[in-house]
């Protein structure tokens, strides 16, 4: 792997990959060059996108290493949230859902409890300690307290998260209703989202439908080289895809670009 780099206003290593995701990182960077001293915030949310990049990456244990540097580091910042779950999400990869929950829940009282970040990943570690039904009551119990007026993108994340539990269960006919639920929200407010393809193409395959030839490819295009687990779920879909005869004017790349 390349070797990290080291911005010299971050004053820590970070992945030569991370920059080019021209997220998070990178405006946190140039907040610090902009400044020309470490700016405490700006260096948080660096480490906390970092460590959640490197959970896409798969790299688990330098996400562990940095997503407890920046939930040390974030007592008392308006960034404390995002520290916490980042620091439960890495558990929840590294050691299973129980270590998970048994760091998060005593945090709760310190966090915006209902607010749609907690909210998911409580539904998400519920679901991941076999827990399903609490799962959905968790996000059921937070739409019924959202205005109308809700953000697409944030019921569109609800709305992927119902999917997620419901396929969990078994119920593949629910897991698609809510998965194409959150795509046509997805495509109303016009933002990018591979992963949810990647559910969409999942769970359309489990309940039979036909697939395109071209899907997995134009998916697999979708991710950037760091989302290496996403791009290998997209290669196992792929591989166990029935053989399907490719249709001129359907199939073909020019006929799908």
């Amino acid at each position: 792997p390349t070797a990290p780099r080291c911005p010299r206003a971050l004053g820590r290593p970070a992945d030569a990959h991370a920059p080019a995701r021209g997220g998070e990182h990178a405006e946190a960077v140039q907040a610090l060059q902009a400044h020309g001293k470490v700016d405490r915030l700006a260096a948080l949310r660096a480490t906390l996108e970092l460590a959640r990049l490197d959970l896409r990456a798969g790299a688990i244990a330098r996400a562990q290493a940095r997503a407890e540097l920046g939930f040390t580091q974030s007592r008392g910042t308006e960034l404390r949230t995002r520290a916490v779950i980042t620091r439960a999400e890495v558990r929840r990869r590294g050691g299973g859902p129980a270590g998970a929950e048994e760091f998060l829940n005593p945090w709760l009282p310190e966090l915006a409890e209902g607010s749609e970040p907690v909210v998911l990943a409580r539904a998400r570690l519920a679901a991941a300690a076999g827990r399903p039904e609490r799962a959905l009551a968790i996000l059921s119990e937070y739409v019924a307290h959202q205005p109308r007026a809700q953000a697409p993108m944030a019921r569109a994340r609800v709305q992927r998260a119902r999917g997620r539990v419901r396929e969990q269960r078994g119920r593949t006919r629910e897991a698609l209703a809510a998965r194409e639920e959150a795509e046509g929200m997805r495509g109303r407010a016009g933002f990018a989202w591979p992963l949810l393809q990647l559910d969409l193409l999942r769970v359309r395959a489990a309940a039979g439908q036909a697939v395109p030839a071209t899907a997995y490819a134009e998916l697999r295009a979708a991710f950037r080289p760091e989302d290496r687990e996403a791009i290998a779920r997209v290669d196992a879909l792929a591989a166990a895809a029935p053989p399907r005869p490719a249709t001129p004017g359907v199939d073909s790349p020019r006929a799908t670009e």
